[in-house]
């Protein structure tokens, strides 16, 4: 590489390196240019090349597109998503004559005992029950179905006591409210990429027929009316399009069907501030609002990061706005700034505090 391409590179990367070594610190245009040319010399030194700002940016619009299609070209907006709290989730799932069966939907019609239906109304009802995100439940588009996607196998049964990975259909239909769970698996996800700091945790779901966003009632339909067994379980994803080809459900198919659901609910301007992770955001805000601790609200939703002094519902959820009625509960304080502790911790202007030290 040449040397105009590394010193640029090694400035940029300088200038943030300073930044975060000394946030607290405002260095002049000279003491950055000096900081530049040391680090400079000491890559020379020791025969380390810098890459180019244009490889550099080859690999950023490589991850960003990587990222769009995981999540979704709205995920890059700045607008918060609602939360898709029970009551509306109960009325999308057949709770309301707008969508009821044979209720007109787009250029077709609504049916909640296809394989479609049946799929998507367990997906949402998952989706607010667990919290999974979209990328887990569906699968983004130009991509193969891999381990970070649910599938037939995520699911067992807990069944009278006894776990079941492929349960008979006599036994799925033998199940008693509040007595037996459908026990999720959760895939690999982006907050967990190799499965060491979540593993597979199961998830517990009572299992109550008279809820009708009850995500274990809406799985045992599923099972019971598209039986799946031995090694098809591995293969197979939990949710799918048509019961020919079970092709995995796209995230266009969701947000399309969403959206018509949505429309046929809610006024005019209301449905583009909902979104599929907006059941997610529903997830949060309940135990929220009952007073949950945030540590569980952080290991519910399987959210790695705790950089924040307190677990923020913003930086766990970061294109939502959470449905709470108190402003003064911890998951919302670094919405009115950084607590007195938690400024004096950072250490008196100027200095700066190893992150290894005990004190840190």
């Amino acid at each position: 590489m040449s040397r105009g391409s590394s010193a640029v590179s090694s400035s940029g990367a300088t200038t943030t390196f300073s930044r975060v070594l000394r946030p607290t610190l405002r260095p002049s245009r000279r003491a950055r240019t000096r900081w530049c040319a040391a680090f400079v010399a000491s890559t020379r030194r020791h025969n380390v090349d810098m890459v180019s700002c244009k490889q550099l940016s080859a690999v950023l619009k490589g991850l960003t597109k990587a990222f769009i299609m995981e999540t979704g070209a709205e995920a890059l907006l700045p607008m918060r998503r609602e939360p898709l709290g029970p009551d509306l989730l109960r009325r999308l799932l057949a709770g309301d004559p707008a969508t009821s069966d044979g209720v007109k939907l787009g250029s077709g019609k609504i049916d909640w005992f296809s394989a479609l239906f049946i799929c998507l109304g367990a997906m949402f009802a998952l989706g607010g029950g667990t919290g999974f995100r979209k990328s887990e439940v569906a699968l983004p588009a130009a991509t193969t179905f891999d381990d970070r996607r649910l599938r037939r196998s995520s699911v067992l049964w807990l069944i009278d006591g006894t776990l079941q990975s492929d349960p008979s259909l006599e036994l799925l239909s033998s199940m008693v409210p509040y007595r037996d769970f459908v026990v999720t698996k959760p895939p690999r996800s982006k907050a967990d990429q190799d499965g060491t700091k979540f593993g597979a945790m199961p998830i517990y779901l009572s299992f109550d027929p008279s809820d009708r966003a009850n995500a274990a009632h809406w799985l045992q339909r599923l099972e019971v009316q598209f039986p799946c067994h031995a090694q098809e379980r591995q293969a197979r994803p939990l949710f799918f399009e048509d019961s020919e080809t079970f092709r995995p459900m796209s995230h266009g198919t969701v947000d399309r069907y969403l959206g018509l659901l949505l429309r046929s609910l809610l006024p005019e301007a209301e449905p583009v501030k909902y979104s599929f992770h907006s059941s997610r955001v529903g997830f949060a805000s309940a135990p929220l609002a009952a007073g949950c601790p945030p540590a569980t609200i952080q290991a519910f939703a399987r959210w790695s990061s705790c950089s924040a002094p307190t677990p923020s519902p913003r930086a766990a959820f970061p294109r939502c706005r959470l449905s709470t009625s108190s402003t003064s509960s911890p998951l919302l304080r670094r919405r009115h700034g950084p607590s007195r502790a938690s400024k004096d911790a950072k250490g008196p202007r100027g200095t700066y505090r190893d992150p290894r030290s005990p004190s840190a």
